[in-house]
């Protein structure tokens, strides 16, 4: 059976979008298209590199915490099971206790 492409292909040509309207990509347009770069000041190039690692930064803690959350996420039914386990091994020497005095 032929394989299916175009979700793949969407997915991608989203990606391609995204990349290409990015802030930091606006910002480049933006200043190539205003100025020559022999006009531009330190202070215009620093603001301009200060949003864009501002921008950057809460994307890549927004994408962390999402993992923490994840990962918070995949451990919760095992931790349960690990209870539940507990609960049942502890409720079993229970009445292995009991039958233990019972045959004294």
């Amino acid at each position: 059976m032929a394989r299916n492409y175009h979700e793949e292909i969407r997915k991608a040509l989203a990606r391609q979008r995204a990349a290409v309207n990015s802030p930091a990509q606006k910002a480049e347009r933006a200043a190539a298209a205003r100025m020559p770069a022999s006009i531009l000041s330190v202070t215009d190039i620093a603001d301009t590199i200060g949003d864009v690692l501002a921008t950057r930064d809460r994307e890549i803690l927004g994408h962390v915490g999402r993992m923490f959350k994840l990962i918070e996420l995949r451990q919760q039914p095992d931790d349960q099971r690990s209870r539940n386990l507990h609960a049942r091994i502890t409720a079993l020497e229970s009445e292995l206790r009991q039958l233990k005095r019972g045959r004294r």
